[in-house]
């Protein structure tokens, strides 16, 4: 999605997946409640209504947080003049100038869903501002290893929308993605 000036594209995570998380945790829930209230046995032994409670409390929880994505999906790509930003893992943009190469990919799909990837190759010796760092040598070996990989099929725009955006500041490499 693209402001009116055209200075910076935002994007958010689909819906759509957040959706079928929630509903698939939600049957899970209900099962899980079904069975305890069938079994009148499932909560004899020691310790089983704790176990019971940290379950259903474990899955419900996990069903109200992809509720509330699937109704509010979070920004998960910014790109504009300062760079590529990831809200959810940088805290500050990866700047142009800190990327050798973009390329997009194309995977083999899940069931009927394609995999389109944007993967960045940073500058050697340089690192993305995460939020959350690991250990630097194993963050350098990642990225010199595998790239920075951002998935376009997980976003709330089509892949196109968001190669045009970056293309807009960065040269993209096509290999195996149309």
């Amino acid at each position: 999605m693209q402001g009116d000036d055209g200075a910076e594209a935002v994007f958010r995570s689909s819906p759509r997946q957040s959706g079928q998380i929630a509903l698939i945790s939600a049957a899970l829930l209900a099962l899980a409640i079904l069975a305890l209230a069938l079994d009148p046995d499932a909560l004899a032994g020691p310790g089983a209504v704790w176990k019971a409670a940290l379950a259903i409390g474990g899955v419900g929880s996990l069903t109200v947080v992809f509720a509330l994505l699937w109704r509010r999906p979070p920004v998960v790509l910014r790109v504009g003049p300062a760079g590529l930003m990831l809200p959810v893992g940088f805290r500050r943009p990866l700047g142009w100038g800190d990327i050798r190469a973009i390329r997009l990919e194309q995977g083999r799909g899940v069931l009927f869903e394609r995999r389109i990837w944007l993967v960045v190759e940073v500058r050697p010796g340089i690192l993305p501002d995460y939020r959350l760092p690991g250990p630097r040598w194993l963050e350098h070996w990642r990225l010199r290893h595998f790239g920075l990989r951002i998935p376009l099929h997980a976003l709330d725009a089509p892949a196109s929308h968001a190669v045009a955006a970056v293309e807009r500041h960065f040269p993209v490499w096509r290999r195996g993605a149309q």
